[in-house]
């Protein structure tokens, strides 16, 4: 027991490997028996992380560091390679944990001359690369 008018410093015991993060006030004060005086009620909940991005979204990138908390709003983009690719669908994702994620439309990279067009630029050109057989296209303004 602790007098009132005492500060209690209040924090979160972690049990069964589960990772919680304290919400809230960290400092309360006693106000006699069971009753507190606080800004924020403190909290314990359960921290979601997101691990990485869907393994069947290839190409797509991301703007942060993984591991990231639920919630955090992400923006996705495309890796080059062999080719100019944009991503097609939201471009800002937000993270429900592991790598599951919220979305209006599901985000992929599409490679340009494939029927996309960049929404920065009005025209594509494509053309035959002379050492494959394979043509490349490019969106200029």
């Amino acid at each position: 027991p602790v007098e009132a008018g005492t500060l209690v410093k209040v924090g979160c015991s972690t049990g069964d490997g589960v990772n919680v993060v304290r919400r809230g006030d960290s400092t309360i004060t006693c106000e006699g028996a069971t009753s507190y005086q606080f800004v924020e009620e403190p909290s314990c909940q359960e921290l979601v992380l997101c691990s990485g991005l869907d393994p069947a979204w290839t190409r797509l990138t991301s703007d942060v560091t993984f591991p990231v908390e639920a919630g955090t709003l992400v923006k996705v983009g495309c890796s080059t390679g062999d080719g100019v690719y944009v991503v097609h669908g939201d471009s800002t994702i937000t993270c429900e944990g592991a790598t599951s994620y919220q979305f209006v439309e599901e985000p992929s990279c599409q490679e340009l001359g494939t029927g996309v067009t960049h929404p920065d630029y009005s025209e594509t050109y494509c053309e035959t690369h002379p050492d494959y057989s394979e043509t490349y296209c490019v969106t200029v303004p």
